[in-house]
């Protein structure tokens, strides 16, 4: 899914990107500071890959040239 220019200047995505890009940055500083089992090391990084993702919604893919 990719957004269109509509959806990435609408009030709910720059409500919803401020969110996600302040969340991804928490769970960075505490993914880089704090000590935790590998479990919740790894729930941690799920958490971080979430985040990530749903900002990579705002940024189109490259096309794949053909052969």
């Amino acid at each position: 899914m990719l957004l269109n220019q509509a959806d990435l200047q609408s009030a709910t995505w720059v409500k919803i990107k401020a969110h996600f890009t302040e969340r991804l940055q928490d769970h960075r500083i505490q993914n880089d500071s704090a000590r935790l089992t590998d479990i919740d090391t790894a729930r941690l990084r799920g958490r971080i890959a979430e985040a990530a993702y749903v900002l990579d919604l705002a940024t189109p893919t490259p096309a794949i040239p053909a052969k």
